[in-house]
């Protein structure tokens, strides 16, 4: 499911950003609203105020669409040349590399035994 984007983006790497930027339970339809913003870079939504403030709210820009909606407009490529996202991307890489490298330990003692 290689989603089309500016930046080709795998599974794994969608999943990240839904998970440590976009999810917002407090919402119905977070999930598909934070999907079509990474694909497509913009999404009407109903309601007057985006439901991200804050981290990656501060990313989408919003503008009235007919009565009571909004179009959020996002930039990925943007997003991801900030500090803000390039920070949490390293923290969780640096967490992936601790638990690949106690997998190793623990392969190496137990295959061993």
């Amino acid at each position: 499911m290689n989603m089309k984007t500016k930046k080709e983006i795998t599974d794994i790497q969608f999943k990240f950003l839904l998970n440590y930027f976009f999810k917002n339970e407090k919402y119905p339809g977070w999930e598909s609203i934070a999907r079509k913003l990474i694909v497509d870079g913009s999404v009407n939504v109903a309601g007057d105020k985006c439901i991200w403030w804050g981290g990656v709210g501060n990313f989408i820009k919003t503008e009235p669409f007919g009565i009571g909606c909004l179009t959020y407009k996002f930039d990925l490529d943007e997003f991801m040349e900030s500090l803000y996202y390039q920070d949490i991307r390293d923290q969780y890489v640096a967490k992936l590399f601790e638990k690949m490298d106690l997998a190793q330990r623990e392969y190496e003692e137990i295959s061993v035994l």
